[in-house]
């Protein structure tokens, strides 16, 4: 387990995968994704998910070798592709944190140097796969515990009422309804994008002891997590109470009590560890932008891709935010570029190499 192969288990694989999209799922989902129809768009979205991973899993073979069954300028181009997918996520993600922190945790910080702190933190973190996956393997037990310890508190809160009120709203024009589910799994999916990513994982993972299904197991896994989420926020703010909140878990958490009455800030554990989870999701970007560029003998280093993510995620372009331009980004132009990669790379799998 322990050994210097560059290879992780399935266990750490599927760790790694659940701790990067967890804080994502808890903080940053898409803001269409509330009350009922948000829980049929996640479902409809792991679905979509699904679908991916099944033609990803037949493909992963090619990723050992990128040139030899794209070519090596096609391969290169494909990799550009990811790499600026990357950077802009990492970008998103970095202005989130530093945006969650500042206003939250260290207040009166700037963002920028608080985006330089984690920047550095998360640089001197992700080089080596194996060490990442010992520490998701160690680190997901205890997120995901805490996490769901302070989900239960919080649904303390939760009034069935609620819940019964959206069954009345239910009876709006299902046409609209549709329409509304279909962006928000397209908003979902779009969100989690990042899986296009898995069939380099793949290739450092060892072949002995899981099976490549289980990362379906692991997909599935983070749809519940999000309809959790939902489902807590509906029952405790009702079907229009989410709307203008701009990180509705926190407001719920903020209501959250231990018994006896001490230890009100819930919020802020919850923060903390969902900002485990998005670092952690930050350093897997830094690792793959090299890793990728590696596959396809240009020159890498995380380096290059950690400046441009500081950039993206503190500089002002004259009024376009990475924050408010990343989701339709990922959904009408990273998603269907990464699901085109997919289906050329699903024509070149069976294509004979030497």
């Amino acid at each position: 387990m322990f050994s210097d192969n560059e290879r992780i288990s399935w266990l750490q694989m599927e760790r790694q995968f659940s701790l990067t999209y967890l804080g994502a799922a808890a903080l940053f989902l898409p803001g269409n994704l509330r009350g009922r129809d948000g829980i049929f768009s996640v479902l409809l979205g792991t679905g979509i998910l699904f679908v991916w991973i099944f033609f990803l899993l037949r493909q992963a073979h090619v990723y050992k070798c990128p040139e030899k069954y794209w070519g090596k300028c096609p391969a290169r181009a494909v990799a550009l592709i990811y790499q600026v997918y990357l950077i802009l996520t990492g970008g998103w993600l970095l202005s989130g944190i530093t945006g969650l922190m500042s206003e939250y945790l260290i207040p009166g910080v700037p963002r920028w140097v608080l985006a330089a702190v984690l920047v550095l933190v998360v640089l001197a973190g992700s080089g080596n796969i194996q060490s990442r996956g010992r520490f998701a393997q160690a680190a997901w037990p205890v997120t995901a515990g805490l996490l769901g310890l302070l989900l239960l508190l919080a649904a303390f809160q939760a009034d069935p009422a609620l819940l019964m009120e959206e069954t009345r709203r239910s009876s709006a024009d299902w046409g609209e309804r549709a329409v509304d589910i279909v962006r928000g799994a397209l908003s979902y999916a779009g969100i989690f994008a990042g899986v296009a990513l898995l069939p380099f994982a793949l290739v450092q993972t060892t072949e002995r002891g899981g099976h490549r299904k289980s990362v379906f197991r692991t997909v599935g896994r983070m749809g519940l997590w999000t309809i959790v989420f939902l489902l807590l926020e509906l029952s405790v703010f009702g079907p229009m109470g989410q709307e203008g909140q701009a990180f509705p878990m926190l407001d719920l958490m903020a209501g959250a009590r231990l018994p006896g009455g001490f230890l009100r800030r819930m919020d802020l554990i919850f923060l903390t560890a969902a900002a485990l989870s998005l670092m952690f999701a930050l350093g897997s970007i830094l690792f793959y932008s090299k890793f990728i560029f590696q596959k396809v003998n240009l020159a890498a280093g995380r380096l290059p891709a950690a400046v441009l993510t500081f950039v993206l995620g503190t500089a002002d372009f004259g009024g376009w935010e990475i924050q408010t331009e990343y989701g339709p980004l990922a959904v009408f132009v990273f998603l269907p570029l990464l699901a085109a990669v997919g289906v050329c790379t699903g024509f070149l799998r069976r294509r004979k190499v030497g």
